[in-house]
């Protein structure tokens, strides 16, 4: 199958100064091949520097990304924040590109802010197609926009200044690249004969706490369906808001366990600092001192040498840097779901005052019968 890239760049999003910052864009996309992967690509010229950076800040210049089909769920098939889609990337992916990390080392410095007439470009991809699957799987997740009867719509939301820093924006444009596959008529036939394309869709869902809720807590996981992984990001309430372990104890040697679990049976158990380093061994290392190939988070305290874990990728599809040819590793939703029970993210947090923590939970889902992909080990 034929890699296809194709360059959207609609006028929308052609701007030649800041008016796209706190808008909505939607983009028709063709729909003559089966669509793998979508780049959306940013570049932001800071005009007044941007200083009391909010969490995400310039980070978060995209708010949230969907992708409308016409297909039979009616809802859908990606709905995701934009630094969720960066997150996710930096752990099925192999790495993130050398301007996008620029930025977030920008982030991440303790003295964060982004200087004026500076010129920044940020990246948000968003794989279709999980980036660990391999042959034939792979074509069977392709998104089959050629089979449908209208063109899928990609709506990009951008945040506005105020979601972002104190400063302005001198010009903002950005421009969308397609990744598709050019299929012949044979190996439609094959993909149709073996159990058609795979329904799967790629969403972020957010949990919020009140203010001064402590102990054990429970975050819901989207069901049904199967997930290859999950994306865990945890927003530290607070005085003011930022990226960081809202556990209940952080001290070195004694810190609040988390699990997955559902019905009473634990598919996950760990402190928060063991997944931080299984994530760092799957995945291009990332300097914890946040100088050259950095890491979405808090900035480095200058007396110890350890990030504060703010996101945990639960990996069921690999558990490694493999590759991945069937799902039976997959996180099942779809049992607790028929039988009325939750699967749960759960662990103890801290009291926050003034503003709470937020949870993200997000990943690539799988749908329908997956009996001819999953093999017993």
């Amino acid at each position: 199958m034929v890699p296809i890239d194709r360059l959207l760049t609609p006028i929308d999003l052609q701007k030649t100064d800041g008016s796209l910052v706190g808008t909505t864009v939607r983009v028709d996309l063709p729909r003559d091949w089966p669509l793998e992967e979508i780049f959306i690509t940013c570049d932001l010229t800071v005009g007044t520097a941007f200083s009391s950076m909010l969490v995400d800040g310039a980070l978060g210049l995209i708010k949230r990304v969907r992708l409308i089909t016409n297909s039979t769920k009616q809802v859908p098939v990606v709905d995701y924040s934009g630094v969720g889609l960066l997150e996710l990337d930096s752990q099925v992916g192999l790495n993130l590109d050398h301007a996008t990390l620029g930025l977030i080392s920008e982030h991440t410095k303790a003295t964060a802010g982004l200087p004026t007439t500076q010129l920044y470009r940020c990246v948000y991809r968003i794989p279709m197609v999980h980036p660990k699957l391999r042959g034939a799987l792979r074509a069977h997740c392709l998104l089959p926009i050629h089979n449908h009867s209208m063109n899928p719509q990609l709506q990009i939301d951008f945040s506005s200044q105020a979601e972002m820093a104190t400063g302005s924006v001198t010009k903002l444009t950005a421009d969308v690249l397609l990744r598709q596959r050019k299929i012949t008529s044979g190996i439609e036939s094959k993909i149709q004969a073996n159990g058609g394309y795979i329904e799967n869709d790629l969403i972020e869902t957010v949990q919020s706490l009140g203010t001064g809720v402590t102990g054990e807590q429970r975050f819901d996981i989207p069901v049904p369906g199967r997930f290859a992984g999950l994306m865990c990001r945890f927003y530290k309430g607070g005085a003011a808001v930022t990226r960081g372990d809202i556990s209940e104890n952080v001290t070195t040697g004694t810190e609040s366990v988390w699990r997955i679990e559902s019905g009473g049976f634990i598919f996950k158990q760990s402190r928060v600092k063991h997944i931080r380093a299984i994530n760092d061994r799957s995945r291009t290392l990332n300097s914890q001192l946040q100088a050259s190939s950095p890491s979405i988070g808090a900035a480095v305290a200058s007396t110890v040498f350890i990030q504060d874990p703010c996101a945990l990728y639960y990996d069921f599809l690999t558990d490694d840097v493999n590759e991945a040819d069937e799902l039976g590793s997959t996180l099942d939703c779809n049992f607790p779901y028929a039988q009325g029970q939750k699967m749960q993210l759960i662990g103890p947090v801290a009291s926050a005052a003034t503003n709470g923590h937020k949870v993200y939970i997000g990943g690539h889902r799988f749908y329908g019968d997956l009996s001819r992909w999953i093999t017993d080990k």
